[in-house]
């Protein structure tokens, strides 16, 4: 069909004007319509974070004993003597406990002046020999009968007792697993909850708190007198182990 105006033919004109509107890449469509649509982003991958706690309760098997002399003379050799004296005395009484050599070994020795103040003056009045031995043992109820022992041979200071568990790395490790075996449960529970699936773990953050272990007794000094108090109580107690572990699991 022909499009006539006032007589002119505008029929190539239209076809022209058709072919440069289609290779402009110009749509027929509003000018506020124009944007095309952005590919939809990748979906962001669902994940859920936990929180898993183990604490762990263990008997010590060892216990760790410091015991010492201390002698005051006149003399810096005077006073060594006596503390030697008293230290043969104190070892002896020990091995008498069933305690190897190998259980006992020499932890301090020192001799220093001692001197008396008077206002702004000092008085040297002797010299001061303290020796002390660190027992090792795994028989924790012969912890009490070792220092009742010791302190009727003539020990004057207990400086500390102390419960060790010598496997302390198994613990830890037991301490771990369960800790990471209470964050992924209660992430399937979560997810139960919710409809979906716990998936791999992404993310894994250990938070170790170690060990608490007991001590009785830090740095106490004993009278001699205590000698007559047979059968001191020892209560080695429990060491703990806390492990907590923070988790993301990824959800399906």
């Amino acid at each position: 069909m022909l499009i006539m105006f006032k007589g002119v033919r505008w029929l190539p004109a239209l076809i022209l004007a058709s072919v440069l509107f289609l290779v402009s890449g110009a749509s027929p469509i509003a000018p506020g319509n124009q944007a095309l649509a952005a590919p939809p982003a990748e979906a962001e991958q669902k994940s859920i974070s936990v929180t898993g706690r183990a604490v762990l309760e263990v008997a010590p098997d060892t216990a760790q004993i410091t015991l010492g002399v201390s002698e005051v003379a006149p003399t810096a050799a005077e006073s060594y003597s006596r503390a030697a004296g008293t230290m043969q005395r104190l070892v002896a009484a020990i091995r008498e406990q069933g305690i190897a050599e190998s259980g006992i070994r020499t932890s301090g020795l020192s001799i220093y002046p001692e001197y008396e103040w008077s206002k702004e003056e000092r008085r040297l009045v002797g010299y001061r020999t303290t020796a002390t031995v660190t027992v090792t043992t795994r028989n924790l109820d012969r912890v009490g009968a070792i220092i009742d022992a010791a302190v009727a041979a003539g020990a004057n200071e207990v400086q500390g007792i102390q419960f060790l568990v010598r496997d302390e790395a198994r613990h830890l490790d037991a301490a771990l697993e369960q800790a990471v075996a209470d964050a992924k449960h209660k992430a399937e529970r979560v997810a139960r909850a919710l409809g979906v699936k716990v998936g791999r773990p992404v993310q894994v953050q250990i938070h170790d708190t170690g060990s608490s272990m007991p001590i009785l007794v830090k740095e106490a000094a004993m009278a001699a007198d205590v000698a007559g108090r047979a059968g001191m109580p020892v209560l080695p107690g429990t060491s703990r182990y806390q492990v907590e572990v923070q988790v993301v699991f990824s959800l399906e």
